[in-house]
């Protein structure tokens, strides 16, 4: 967009000037689009370190991860990568733009975000001034009337209105000023997320070797407790087999034992031959 905006100065056609202004505006609204829809799930929250914040200061999530197991973390803060602004009147109130009601809502500007209950309708409100310098500002929509200074949030770069609508080079300039210090911005804050996603792939290998470890103990213990376990079903078996054995062996001398009592009960027959004429 920035070389289209360069190519833009010095152009006397107010058909690609309004064309330069319709793509900036889809690629504003794209670059909130994105921030405010980076939310993931982390440790059961919902987080987003880009995006889905208000001012005063943009403040984004901070997710605190695990180093070590000693139990050490570290600290991952979110960086504002949107570009919503909102305005501070004379008495330091903050009107920000609600797109979804197409409202301009008055907020309290003391931390605590807290609603006022005035609202003056989105409808016909344009730009009547701008000044790049002091970011002074006035919003009119021929009734009501906005009035203070743009706090920017993020990248700070404002919708092609601001811009004049690239009406004239001036306006083009200021808008590839902006870029540039967004561009700055982007790069110094995205190293540290990216520093920061480094620290969290560390993590997560770190974790997962945990898990694995973790995992080799269950499975040694699990084998160890089935081995010690089919050892102890063997000597049960085996116990039991010699019980069995020695009923069955007591058993068979006791019946031995009987036979011989009742054959020893019975009356006695004379021996044949010699011993029986003897009388035994």
């Amino acid at each position: 967009m920035k070389s289209k905006l360069e190519a833009l100065l010095g152009s006397t056609s107010d058909d690609d000037r309004a064309t330069a202004a319709t793509e900036f505006d889809s690629l504003y609204a794209d670059i909130n689009s994105r921030a405010d829809g980076a939310n993931q799930i982390v440790n059961h929250r919902n987080v987003n370190l880009i995006g889905n914040t208000s001012g005063p200061d943009w403040p984004t999530d901070t997710i605190y991860t695990p180093t070590n197991r000693s139990g050490g973390y570290t600290t991952v803060e979110g960086t504002y990568l949107g570009t919503k602004h909102e305005i501070i009147d004379a008495d330091g109130y903050a009107w920000r733009y609600e797109e979804n009601n197409n409202i301009y809502k008055q907020y309290a500007n003391d931390g605590t975000g807290v609603a006022t209950g005035s609202e003056i309708s989105a409808t016909d409100m344009t730009v009547s001034s701008f000044d790049s310098s002091d970011d002074s500002v006035t919003l009119s929509n021929g009734t009501d009337t906005i009035t203070g200074t743009l706090s920017r949030g993020g990248l700070e770069i404002l919708n092609s209105e601001y811009y004049g609508s690239f009406a004239d080079d001036t306006s083009v300039q200021d808008a590839i000023d902006d870029i540039d210090a967004a561009i700055i911005y982007f790069d110094t804050n995205s190293t540290r997320l990216t520093a920061n996603t480094s620290l969290l792939q560390g993590n997560i290998f770190m974790i997962g070797k945990q898990i694995a470890f973790l995992e080799e103990e269950v499975a040694d213990i699990v084998t160890e407790e089935i081995q010690t376990n089919a050892a102890i079903n063997r000597a049960a078996n085996l116990k039991f087999t010699l019980a069995i054995n020695t009923i069955n062996i007591i058993s068979a001398n006791n019946q031995g034992l009987i036979q011989n009592m009742i054959e020893l009960a019975r009356p006695q027959e004379k021996a044949q031959g010699l011993f029986g004429i003897f009388g035994y």
